[in-house]
């Protein structure tokens, strides 16, 4: 079974900008939802249910805080991450919405765990929201990913036939500058090339206690390192 993004036509929800006039519209237990520059088209059944695995974070739908580049916040909105495509996707009643442009939005709290858009022009990393690990100026991000493994039918009777399947990729982890780039680090060498010359009290605090960047826990110890003494 070969997965194939659909291309039929999408129907345009709403486009809103800065000189528009506001849309409201109920939206759950959140009452008015005020849509800020958004755009929203309906989503197709694309038929995920008949593959195995998810391609989401959570397949359901679960109430979010969405804060705003602008400081505006909307409360419980129903939303959940398509970590295979790398959009958010919203509910409304039955039917339900993927976001194509988040550009405005700063950060998403879900289940009481944040969500940071990340963006970058030179696609030095993959464009989408990133887990907060760990907060503050330095802060620790974990990018999350689903891939799609397509079926393979039996050659010969020695070989098995293989399901069409989502695949959880390996998360990775990246240390985010105050500059708003994030960095990943494949050992305590490459590390060093970054911030060698930049902060040797830093360098000095990671060869001290033996700490490796590539490793998330050591890489906290980094960030907290750099929060307090920045």
């Amino acid at each position: 079974m070969k997965l194939v993004k659909l291309s039929i036509p999408l129907l345009l929800l709403v486009i809103i900008n800065s000189e528009a006039q506001i849309v409201t519209s109920s939206y759950g237990e959140s009452g008015m939802f005020r849509m800020a520059p958004l755009t929203l088209i309906k989503a197709p059944e694309i038929g995920y249910e008949q593959i195995k695995g998810s391609p989401y974070y959570t397949s359901e739908f679960h109430k979010s805080d969405i804060h705003f580049s602008n400081g505006k916040v909307y409360k419980n909105i129903h939303v959940r991450f398509n970590l295979y495509e790398k959009v958010l996707e919203f509910k409304r009643g039955d039917q339900w919405y993927k976001l194509t442009n988040a550009v405005q939005i700063d950060k998403i709290i879900l289940e009481g765990e944040e969500f940071k858009l990340i963006e970058n022009s030179a696609k030095l990393y993959d464009n989408g929201f990133y887990e907060v690990e760990l907060n503050g100026e330095y802060k620790v991000l974990r990018q999350m990913s689903v891939s799609f493994r397509e079926a393979k039918v039996a050659s010969s009777r020695y070989v098995e036939t293989v399901e069409a399947e989502f695949v959880r990729e390996k998360d990775k982890y990246y240390l985010s500058l105050k500059g708003g780039d994030i960095v990943s680090f494949k050992n305590r060498k490459s590390f060093e090339k970054i911030f060698d010359e930049e902060n040797p009290e830093l360098i000095n605090f990671v060869k001290r206690n033996k700490l490796n960047p590539s490793k998330v826990d050591d890489l906290k110890k980094i960030a907290s390192f750099l929060n307090e003494n920045s």
